[in-house]
């Protein structure tokens, strides 16, 4: 997923994710961010989320889960 700050912005808007928490890189094309919830979160609901707001030039693309914590 390239980052840029539709995908931010859309990131931001997920209740599940800590707003606070989103950081993109332009240079790695990566978004990371810490989930409030690991029960709810989506990856079918954050796919339609990202290409909904930020529209159909960016796409989540992975998810990888960092086991801090």
């Amino acid at each position: 997923m390239g980052c840029g700050p539709k995908v931010q912005s859309a990131l931001k808007t997920v209740e599940w994710i800590d707003s606070d928490s989103v950081q993109c890189d332009r240079g790695t094309q990566s978004a990371r961010f810490t989930v409030k919830d690991k029960s709810k979160f989506s990856l079918e609901a954050l796919k339609k989320i990202v290409a909904e707001q930020a529209g159909p030039k960016y796409q989540v693309s992975k998810v990888l889960k960092d086991q801090q914590g």
